[in-house]
């Protein structure tokens, strides 16, 4: 019976070790993907000191007699560049490194047609929505760089909500997660709202 209880022993204690390692590593790969999360967060406003520390260039393009619309494009150009070279090349060695060349001539036609249909679709509309932003930035004068980008971030993000709910991406996810989420939409929305009224004082 002691050799018995004792193995039981063993092996409960060695499920529960099992059991917290996994909730340990499970923590460890949650704070790493909040950690690029934020990260990405930081980065993306990258466009926005580019913007405004290239204002020079909006400059000389109003010199050279482009519109106000157009004036913002010549700074856009080479942050596009810039970017369109970083995503090609983690893009062609992640398929190198999984060695997924292969699976874009496996594919059928429809499925090709699809997604590379999906993928201009995206190439067209990310740009636009910068190209907007500046237009609008412009437009507004010295506001501009202050408030257009509050709005077109926050009007990114709650689109991409809108996109989350109709795809169904929430479905199953912990009522903690869906708090969480409404009330970081309940702090972007007051931040801009903050900034807004402050602007008239």
């Amino acid at each position: 019976v002691g050799v018995h209880a004792g193995g039981e022993m063993q092996v409960t204690s060695g499920a529960a070790t099992t059991t917290a390692d996994a909730a340990a590593t499970r923590r460890r790969i949650f704070a790493a993907d909040i950690a690029w999360c934020l990260l990405g967060g930081v980065l993306s406003s990258m466009l926005q000191f580019a913007f405004v520390f290239g204002g020079g260039l909006v400059d000389v393009a109003r010199d050279a007699g482009v519109s106000k619309v157009a004036a913002a494009m010549p700074i856009w150009l080479l942050c596009f560049l810039g970017n369109a070279f970083g995503h090609l090349a983690y893009s062609c060695a992640e398929l190198t490194s999984n060695d997924a060349w292969g699976l874009f001539a496996s594919a059928d036609r429809k499925t090709t047609a699809k997604s590379s249909a999906l993928c201009v679709a995206m190439a067209v509309g990310m740009p636009f929505h910068i190209h907007t932003y500046g237009i609008a930035a412009v437009l507004m004068g010295d506001a501009g760089a202050v408030f257009a980008w509050p709005v077109v971030m926050s009007s990114t993000v709650f689109t991409a909500q809108l996109w989350s709910v109709f795809l169904r991406e929430w479905d199953g996810a912990p009522r903690e997660a869906i708090r969480c989420n409404a009330a970081s939409l309940v702090v972007l929305v007051s931040s801009v709202l903050v900034v807004s009224v402050c602007s008239f004082y």
